[in-house]
Parts: C-alpha cells; sequence; structure tokens
C-alpha cells in the first residue's frame, strides 16, 4: 500500500472522530460524508437534521449539552456545539412535558449531504 492511500485512510478517521458526536450523538446518528467545501444544500440539511428533533422528548438526547439556562417562562434552553468550531445551536424545552418546543442555531452550522 503506497503512502497516499494511508494518509488518505488516517485523513478520514479523524475526521470521524471529530464529527462522531454530531453525526452519532446529537442528531440522532445522521450519516455524514465529507468531500467539498459546505454550501447551501449543507445548511439545509444541518436544518432538517436538527429541526427534527422538536416534538420529542429531550431525554432521547444522547449528549449532554454545552450549557443551560432556565428563562423566565419556566421553559429550559439547552446549548449544543456540534460540526464547526462556531456552529452553536440551542433546544427550548418545555418544563412540564420535557418536550422540545423550538430550536434555533448560531454559526457557521452544516452537515454535508
Amino acid at each position: 500500500m503506497s503512502a497516499s492511500p494511508l494518509y488518505r485512510a488516517a485523513s478520514i478517521t479523524a475526521y470521524c472522530v471529530v464529527l462522531e458526536s454530531c453525526a452519532a450523538g446529537a442528531l440522532g446518528g445522521a450519516a455524514v460524508v465529507l468531500h467539498g467545501p459546505p454550501g447551501q444544500d449543507s445548511r439545509k440539511n444541518f436544518e432538517d437534521i436538527v429541526g427534527s428533533r422538536v416534538g420529542k422528548d429531550i431525554s432521547t438526547q444522547r449528549y449532554s449539552p454545552v450549557s443551560s439556562q432556565v428563562l423566565e417562562n419556566g421553559a429550559q434552553e439547552l446549548k449544543y456545539s456540534c460540526c464547526s468550531k462556531t456552529c452553536f445551536y440551542y433546544y427550548l424545552v418545555d418544563a412540564k412535558t420535557n418536550v422540545i418546543t423550538s430550536w434555533r442555531y448560531e454559526g457557521d452550522c452544516y452537515i454535508v449531504p
């Protein structure tokens, strides 16, 4: 085996480890394929996957948030980090039902389809 395929295998392994928490955990096991720079499809893919959690119980979330706060209305806002160093997404959780009622994000968030 030449050095080139070994290098590619090592690079792919490193990317998979970095993205594992995003793909396998926070986003419910979504498959991530790395190719090319992120574009509009990548952002939409992120929005579709993370947004699909609305209406589900927060206890099904595999990873812990990086921070949380209780809002004036009693709801809890949970902050997660994903996909890039500048990507953060937030789930708003109803205090009585423990269900994710809405979400938002900020930063450079994407999952390459």
